[in-house]
């Protein structure tokens, strides 16, 4: 809550909205011509880290205090990365979830790292990210609890003219798997 209370002025309607949930994602992407090669960007399947494994750090600034995590290193955690991507590719996650979804994850592990097996004279990774605050009501949840499953046929529905989504059932949104 302490970013959203930086961010947004209180006019009264602060604490509501902080009871209601609301995510921090971050938009990642390339900007070079080139693919990414070296240095690319990884996530760590959130399933696969334990709460205990994050660990707090604050940020102080000159003006405001905030704070973030870091994650120790596990054998069990299921890192992923995305090699050589675009420009017009860009990677969405999940920085902070107030109310996760059952069997999902508040937030992502990601980082750059050294890709051993890029030649040397790869180009440096140029990239920029947005952090963004998104709101819900609490209506918003049979859209914003769907499963990463289920949000995938969705979407294929919606692209292919169909707006029929009945194979979105309850046991779709309840799913853990693949969130």
């Amino acid at each position: 809550p302490l970013r959203v209370r930086d961010v947004l002025e209180d006019d009264g309607g602060l604490e509501s909205v902080l009871q209601r949930r609301y995510m921090i994602v971050n938009v990642w992407r390339n900007i070079s011509e080139a693919p990414i090669v070296a240095d690319p960007f990884a996530v760590c399947d959130g399933r696969s880290v334990p709460d205990e494994d994050y660990i707090a750090h604050d940020l102080v600034y000159r003006d405001r205090r905030g704070q973030t995590y870091s994650v120790v290193h596990n054998e069990a955690h299921e890192w992923m990365y995305f090699s050589g991507m675009r420009m017009d590719e860009a990677m969405l996650l999940k920085c902070f979830d107030s109310r996760p979804p059952p069997g999902g994850v508040r937030w992502t592990a990601h980082s750059g790292f050294v890709d051993p097996r890029a030649p040397l004279e790869s180009p440096v990774r140029q990239s920029i990210d947005a952090r963004c605050l998104a709101f819900f009501e609490d209506s918003d949840d049979v859209r914003t609890m769907l499963t990463a499953a289920a949000l995938r046929r969705l979407l294929r529905d919606a692209y292919k003219g169909n707006s029929d989504n009945a194979a979105l059932g309850d046991s779709e949104t309840a799913s853990s798997a693949d969130t």
